[in-house]
C-alpha cells in the first residue's frame, strides 16, 4: 500500500519553506522588484529607442505609480 502525498507543509520539514499555501496573498511583482529593476526590464523590452517618458508610460500602464522624473533618477546609462 502506498502512502498519501501530503499537500500541506509539515512543521520541521526542511523543504516546508518552499511551499506556498496562499499564492494570492503574495505581493505584486512591482513591490518585489523595485523601480530600478522594472526600469531596466522595460528599457530592455523597448530597445535602444527607449526614453524615460516611454518607460514611465509603460510602467504606469502596468499599474506602477511612477513619473518620468523618478525613472530618470534610476536610469543607468551603462545599460542600453
Amino acid at each position: 500500500m502506498t502512502e498519501a502525498v501530503p499537500t500541506a507543509p509539515n512543521p520541521g520539514d526542511p523543504e516546508a519553506h518552499w511551499t506556498n499555501p496562499d499564492p494570492a496573498a503574495q505581493p505584486s511583482g512591482a513591490m518585489v522588484m523595485g523601480l530600478p529593476r522594472m526600469v531596466l526590464e522595460s528599457r530592455t523590452r523597448m530597445g535602444p529607442d527607449a526614453t524615460p517618458e516611454a518607460v514611465a508610460d509603460e510602467l504606469r500602464a502596468g499599474g506602477v505609480e511612477t513619473t518620468a522624473e523618478a525613472v530618470r533618477q534610476v536610469w543607468d546609462e551603462g545599460h542600453a
